[in-house]
Formats: structure tokens, sequence, C-alpha cells
């Protein structure tokens, strides 16, 4: 499956922080389930096609290797800093995972 082929109404995005770090900087529509719970809890990620979102590249791996095992398709990931901003942050990255 390529870019085009992928629908935008079918990719969930994915996020594996912590809950004191999601809370404090919530993402509108994203599934929060930390990498703590992730096994036993994946069951309720609607779609199978995902954006990751992480606060680390430990977490972003852990999720990316958990969600794949469990036959989950990861599209891309973006690791969010410390600071806790997403937007104007060369900390952050975003890519392919």
């Amino acid at each position: 499956m390529k870019w085009g082929e992928i629908d935008i109404k079918n990719i969930t995005v994915m996020d594996v922080r912590d809950y004191n770090d999601s809370y404090k900087v919530p993402i509108q529509g994203a599934v929060n389930i930390p990498i703590a719970y992730l096994n036993r809890f994946y069951a309720e990620i609607p779609n199978r096609v995902l954006y990751i979102v992480a606060s680390n590249s430990v977490e972003k791996n852990m999720g990316v290797r958990i969600l794949r095992k469990k036959g989950f398709r990861i599209i891309g990931c973006s690791i969010l800093s410390h600071e806790y901003k997403l937007l104007n942050n060369k900390r952050n990255t975003l890519s392919n995972c």
C-alpha cells in the first residue's frame, strides 16, 4: 500500500506517552494507551493503520514493535520533546517508522 492508497479517515493517531505527559499536552482525537498498558489494551485501538506519538525514542520503538507484532501498520511517528512543544521545535522529529 502506498501513501496515495491510504484513506486518511482510517488512520488512528496512537499516543503511547504516559498519562502524565498526555494530560499536560493532549492530542485531539488521539487514542492514548501508555506503553505500560499497550499489551493489555491494544484491542481498544479502532483502526489497523496507526500514526505513533511518543515522548522519547524508547517509547516510540517499543510501541512500534509491540503494535507491529499485533498486526498493526505503522505509517509514521513523532517524538515530543520533554518541553512539550509539538510545533516549531527542532528537537521534535517526524519520520516514517
